[in-house]
């Protein structure tokens, strides 16, 4: 059984994703994969709501903008804090080749690089991710 704490924490972090994310957390479904050559996120509406599958591109197109920055504000307002990677992502951007995909219900967005420390970095931020939104994804 999980901690009130840890209760409360979790649901703090679903309210400032949904805020960030234009998507009910509990009605979209997170999926954090840490590849070979980086990561992918995926963030797909469990129904067909259109409203929040078109939040859900918009705020990956958002977030394509501001990771190719270097940006990475919008993670770090969701979980309060630094994320793991994100300034050997941030130094690195531009050794990043970030690809922006739409799916049926909602979008993803694959980082890869052929630079070891930032493949490191970006598996790091997955990794921290899947745990952190308690998702799904390859470690």
């Amino acid at each position: 059984m999980a901690h009130p704490a840890e209760d409360s924490t979790f649901t703090a972090l679903k309210e400032r994703g949904g805020k960030a994310m234009r998507v009910d957390q509990d009605a979209s479904a997170h999926v954090f994969d840490a590849l070979p050559d980086g990561g992918r996120i995926e963030l797909q509406a469990t129904d067909d709501d259109r409203a929040a599958i078109d939040g859900i591109r918009e705020h990956f197109k958002e977030i394509e903008t501001a990771f190719r920055k270097g940006d990475f504000a919008i993670p770090m307002f969701v979980h309060d804090g630094e994320v793991p990677g994100t300034a050997v992502m941030a130094a690195g951007r531009n050794k990043i080749v970030y690809v922006r995909r739409d799916l049926p219900r909602g979008a993803e967005l694959l980082l890869q690089t052929s630079d070891s420390e930032v493949v490191n970095a970006i598996r790091g931020f997955m990794n921290f991710q899947r745990s952190e939104h308690r998702a799904g994804g390859q470690p």
